[in-house]
């Protein structure tokens, strides 16, 4: 086999090339991503396919689901239409393909690696314990069981592998809690990236605005567009009204960790649940220009005795207790209001 030149029929944009740096570099990446913004392809031309055919071993190649493997890899097309597989992976480099197990054998500096798709979900995981692992790419992580990253975790570490996520958010769960804490870390890269911030080579937006109206005009939630295409963390409730505001502080470092100040006074702002609604308070201190929120409580069904000895339990000293104007007309006893 002749020399091959990799990426293969591939060329980042000129945004994802500080990515493909701190790849370069050793570091693991965390990358949150907005729909249709070229992070598969770029995980699979400038991280996998380099990897396996440099450095000979086992990689993985991990989904929510198998099918997902399949049909957007496996069997995939790009936007163009042509096949991914025939497109990005020289024909002369595949040694064998396996079909049923979606299983890659390809030519290697020194050897051979193997190339599988797994996927998480409906505990498909279980298939990646006793294997081996030279690297892992885990793609739409946020929607996958983290189970999958539990299990091939240890065997990263003995081969010193590499592992890259990738993922649009899904709302407030394993992904954020993760991302988050890799920004933290001086061994991760994490690059969150909307609408906004990708662009292709010819300088255009990946997705433009009028993009964004037609998904408007089919009836499309603003959660869902925040969410798909602004990378806001807070789909998941549903009706929030300020959810990309909130993820907009939050990508600026606006949000942080605050302490609890005991010569402080305390005031607290409530929101009254009727029936099945949840009843939910705000435990906010002032100091100066800044405004605390040091504490949350939500429950349903609870009267407003067991929400005062709530209250009394928490050992602050409070000053004003602020609610909305029909808590002076009406009363909370069991599951609803009645009038005084």
């Amino acid at each position: 086999m002749g020399a091959i030149r990799l990426p293969y029929n591939y060329r980042p944009y000129k945004w994802q090339i500080p990515v493909c740096i701190a790849f370069q570099k050793g570091l693991e990446i965390w990358a949150t991503i907005h729909r249709r913004g070229g992070k598969d392809l770029w995980s699979l031309n400038e991280v996998l396919l380099p990897e396996a055919f440099e450095r000979p071993g086992t990689y993985q190649y991990i989904w929510p689901s198998l099918k997902q493997g399949r049909d957007s890899f496996w069997e995939g097309k790009n936007e163009e239409g042509n096949d991914v597989m025939q497109t990005y992976i020289p024909e002369e480099a595949i040694i064998h393909k396996d079909n049923a197990d979606m299983k890659l054998t390809v030519a290697s500096v020194g050897g051979t690696s193997i190339i599988q798709v797994f996927g998480t979900n409906n505990k498909q995981y279980i298939a990646l314990r006793g294997k081996p692992s030279n690297g892992a790419v885990f793609t739409e992580f946020a929607y996958q069981d983290p189970r999958g990253d539990e299990v091939i975790s240890p065997m990263i570490r003995k081969t010193k592998g590499f592992r890259v996520y990738n993922t649009t958010p899904n709302g407030n769960n394993h992904h954020k809690k993760r991302f988050y804490l890799a920004k933290k870390n001086p061994n991760c890269y994490t690059i969150l990236a909307t609408v906004d911030d990708t662009y292709g080579h010819d300088g255009k937006r990946l997705v433009t605005e009028a993009d964004i109206q037609k998904e408007r005009d089919d009836g499309k939630s603003e959660d869902f567009i925040n969410q798909e295409y602004y990378c806001s963390f807070n789909q998941g409730i549903e009706g929030t009204y300020i959810g990309k505001e909130l993820q907009d502080l939050a990508n600026e470092g606006h949000i942080t960790r605050v302490p609890y100040e005991a010569e402080l006074l305390v005031d607290t702002y409530w929101d009254l649940g009727i029936s099945k609604n949840s009843m939910a308070v705000w435990f906010v201190q002032q100091l100066g220009n800044e405004v605390r929120f040091i504490d949350f409580e939500e429950a349903t069904g609870k009267t407003f005795a067991y929400w005062a000895g709530l209250l009394a339990s928490k050992n602050y000293i409070y000053r004003n207790h602020c609610a909305p104007h029909d808590i002076k007309v009406k009363e909370m006893v069991g599951k609803g209001y009645i009038a005084k």
